[in-house]
């Protein structure tokens, strides 16, 4: 049985995954120019479709952040220029977590499905469970690489003192938490 380092978590040694590229990434088994898999730019996409949707009257796009009328997001970039994840900044904060949705799901995949929300943190937090076959297709590698169960990812929604929602993160997989 061979062994490598988990370059990500230098102290943590891991089991290796046997491949017929004895350096291949994740990102070298991603297709090139892959399509979009939301309307307007988010989790899965191509960087180039993001940065278009930059052009977009109202939009803006600058060093890997789309800036809407209604929130800034960060894209997570990959090696292969996909988006991996994203964090959203909404401009001014949204009353519930229903309307932050709501603003949310054209950068989402459109074949996403809601498998639960929970709220946790007494509140301050409101998870959408989701699963997508498209998010799935379009980032495989790291949902195999990390051992992540196929098709999920999620939006957590970040809530403030005044029970307005002022922050998004959108990730492949499940949240977790700790304290909670």
């Amino acid at each position: 049985m061979e062994y490598a380092l988990d370059e990500s978590r230098p102290a943590i040694v891991t089991e290796e995954v046997q491949s017929s590229q004895p350096n291949e990434k994740p990102e070298d088994t991603v297709e090139k120019n892959p399509e979009p898999i939301t309307l307007k730019g988010g989790i899965g996409d191509p960087m180039d479709f993001i940065r278009a949707e930059g052009k977009e009257e109202g939009n803006e796009y600058s060093q890997g952040s789309l800036h809407t009328p209604l929130f800034k997001m960060q894209c997570m970039q990959t090696d292969r220029q996909l988006c991996l994840g994203a964090t959203l900044y909404f401009d001014d904060g949204i009353e519930t977590h229903e309307q932050a949705f709501e603003h949310l799901k054209e950068h989402l995949p459109i074949d996403m499905e809601v498998s639960e929300t929970v709220s946790k943190k007494d509140g301050a937090v409101v998870v959408y469970n989701l699963k997508s076959t498209l998010l799935y297709e379009s980032l495989r590698p790291w949902y195999e690489g990390d051992g992540i169960e196929p098709k999920t990812f999620y939006v957590s929604f970040r809530v403030n003192s005044e029970k307005n929602v002022f922050a998004a993160v959108i990730k492949i997989g499940e949240e977790e938490f700790h304290n909670d």
